[in-house]
């Protein structure tokens, strides 16, 4: 497409990634290893490569080989969109083998950021100015959730992850962290301890790992990777509206913060029911305090910071239908929302 050149074996494997925008290969394989490869490196035995859809909007590409295990690999690209989607199809049982989905990028000096449960971490000790303790820690396997960048002073590399919970960097073992190196195994399936865990996946013969990849020049910024895994992960659904002027056709946000560095994380009805507001919680990925105004389509009337259990309400100053807000450097805040009567939302 207009933003990327492509190799792709018939393995399923990316050996190339030449970036048009920047003029510069992104893949440098480690070990041999490329990027979404299972093991097989350049190696192209399996079927032919296969169009599944060539349209005005996308077109993507099947790969299906025996090697090294029994799997089918999909590469979608898009005509107006810079993501490179990768669908993942094991099909048949490890037998207690891990089986990992390498990425390795061309990166001088890397770092390696990623999420884990409420926080975005940076794979390097304590010592190295990262989040992982010098001692007494375990860092074969990291956690992944939604998403793991490899950055350098000049450009990022985010690997969006839908499915898999667990990575390990370069050859990172159970007591040393492997912080420079360009590469991750993304865990498919393992059974990492021989005396723990679920002999051979229970018997499962089918898993599915979708990936997707974005090269982007500058430094790693955790707002837009974040942004990027969850528009991903959590695609809107088109559908016709009839029946009503309620809503813009062409655009509708039902809430919005002009800050991209302070994310909508969720947003859901009260516990007690929509009559007791809107829970909205708010993530700051920035390491700086941020100040942001709060806007609603309908306009808030009423507004209270809460726990994130919904607990301890305190109400807050609604100026103009809108809320002043302070979030903490990378701080999760809730809040209980009340709209305008009558909205459109349908709160009352």
């Amino acid at each position: 497409n207009a933003f990327y050149k492509i190799q792709f074996t018939r393995q399923g494997v990316i050996t190339s990634l030449w970036d048009k925008r920047t003029g510069r290969e992104c893949v440098k394989a480690f070990d041999k290893l490329y990027c979404n490869d299972l093991g097989s490196g350049s190696g192209n035995e399996g079927d032919t490569l296969r169009i599944e859809n060539r349209g005005s909007v996308s077109a993507t590409l099947v790969a299906s080989s025996y090697k090294p295990v029994k799997h089918i690999s999909k590469l979608t690209l898009f005509e107006h969109n810079d993501r490179i989607e990768l669908e993942n199809y094991l099909l048949q049982n490890p037998d207690a083998k891990p089986i990992t989905y390498s990425f390795s990028f061309n990166l001088q000096n890397p770092s390696t950021w990623h999420e884990e449960a409420g926080a975005i971490l940076l794979a390097k000790t304590t010592a190295k100015g990262g989040h992982y303790a010098d001692t007494a820690n375990r860092v074969d396997w990291l956690a992944m959730n939604h998403f793991a960048a490899l950055t350098d002073t000049n450009s990022s590399f985010t690997v969006s992850n839908r499915d898999a919970y667990f990575m390990k960097t370069g050859k990172s073992s159970v007591t040393q962290l492997d912080d420079s190196t360009a590469h991750i195994k993304v865990m498919a399936t393992a059974q990492v301890d021989n005396a723990l865990g679920i002999v051979n996946q229970d018997g499962d013969d089918y898993f599915e790992n979708f990936f997707a990849l974005q090269p982007r020049s500058g430094n790693f910024s955790a707002g837009s990777s974040m942004r990027f895994s969850l528009e991903h992960q959590n695609p809107l659904v088109a559908a016709r509206i009839t029946g009503g002027r309620a809503y813009d056709a062409k655009q509708f946000s039902l809430f919005s913060v002009p800050d991209s560095n302070v994310l909508v994380w969720a947003t859901k009805p009260a516990e007690e029911g929509i009559s007791n507001g809107l829970i909205l919680r708010l993530w700051n990925f920035s390491p700086a305090n941020k100040q942001v105004v709060l806007n609603a389509a309908a306009g808030i009337e009423k507004a209270f910071s809460t726990t994130h259990i919904e607990t301890g309400d305190t109400m807050l100053p609604v100026k103009a239908q809108q809320l002043q807000l302070a979030v903490g450097h990378h701080r999760m805040n809730s809040y209980r929302l009340f709209l305008r009567q009558g909205s459109t939302t349908g709160n009352q």
